[in-house]
């Protein structure tokens, strides 16, 4: 049976017409088939793009630098936390940002330490030369005076208006000398503490232990009185749970009492209202005679 379907299916195919192809008619490659390609973006768009996008960010950056340099010379450590918070993702290479961190840590610093006398104030209203001379000289009186933190607060005041010049070099050496000198103090200190004996402890005196005798004894007779309140209460806790559980157990035999009572006039009430209803029964049967006996009179009459 299968095999003469088989004959069969080849038989109606050979019967079947096929479509004839001719032979100048061009074939589609498998490409055009599955679609027609996007036609590729011109390399002047993709320039336009990127242009554009510099510009921007060129635009941020001058704008993050601005409100870094006015937070700045504002002095303001809240104005100076949310500008470096900010702005400190596009503009974290710039010297501008360096300056806004040194000053917030100099106003975190000072703020620490307490009322001090106030910084001075950045000369940026100043004319070019006029600035830079206030900018020297308020370098080379923090070099003098060899303080670190007016050091640190001069070079990032100053820093910019007087680059390339002797003062700021001179400032940041004296800045470095400062900073190691302190680390080589701080060293010897933790050198000269591991290195020191540890104390010998002193010998007990009788009187010290006496004190620490007496002490134990006052403590043993405050832990004894405790205990001893302890107990009490809860003596006195037991007592009142018994007057409780005395008086719940009077109620309830107060309660079974009041039921007693109550069904015992229940019941007395239902015998009288049986014999009621026996003596109503026992009248309605002798009216019931008297008259069947009248009514019999009456007729044999």
């Amino acid at each position: 049976h299968a095999a003469q379907e088989g004959l069969a299916r080849r038989a109606r195919r050979s019967r079947t017409p096929r479509k004839k192809v001719s032979p100048h008619m061009p074939r589609k490659s498998k490409a055009q088939s599955a679609g027609s390609a996007p036609p590729p973006q011109p390399a002047s768009l993709a320039a336009e793009r990127d242009a554009a996008a510099r510009a921007e960010h060129a635009v941020r950056r001058s704008i993050a630098l601005e409100a870094l340099a006015a937070a700045t010379a504002a002095q303001d450590i809240d104005a100076l936390r949310e500008a470096i918070e900010k702005h400190g993702e596009i503009a974290g290479d710039s010297s501008e940002y360096w300056r806004a961190t040194m000053m917030r840590k100099e106003l975190r610093r000072l703020h620490k330490r307490g009322p001090a006398p106030a910084l001075p104030p950045a000369a940026t209203n100043l004319a070019p030369e006029a600035d830079l001379r206030v900018a020297i000289a308020e370098l080379e009186e923090a070099t003098e005076a060899g303080d670190l933190v007016r050091l640190k607060a001069a070079i990032a005041l100053h820093g910019a208006a007087a680059e390339e010049t002797d003062a700021l070099y001179h400032a940041k050496q004296a800045m470095t000398r400062l900073l190691e000198e302190r680390k080589a103090e701080k060293k010897k200190r933790l050198a000269a503490a591991k290195a020191a004996p540890a104390p010998a402890a002193a010998p007990a005196h009788p009187s010290h232990d006496e004190e620490a005798r007496a002490a134990r004894a006052a403590k043993a007779a405050a832990a004894a009185a405790a205990v001893a309140a302890a107990a009490e209460s809860v003596e006195t806790a037991r007592t009142a749970a018994a007057a409780a559980a005395a008086a719940a157990a009077a109620e309830k035999e107060a309660a079974a009492a009041a039921i007693a009572a109550a069904a015992t006039a229940a019941e007395k009430a239902a015998a009288e209202k049986v014999a009621a209803e026996k003596l109503a029964a026992e009248r309605a049967a002798a009216e019931k005679v008297a008259a069947e006996k009248v009514a019999a009179e009456r007729a044999a009459a």
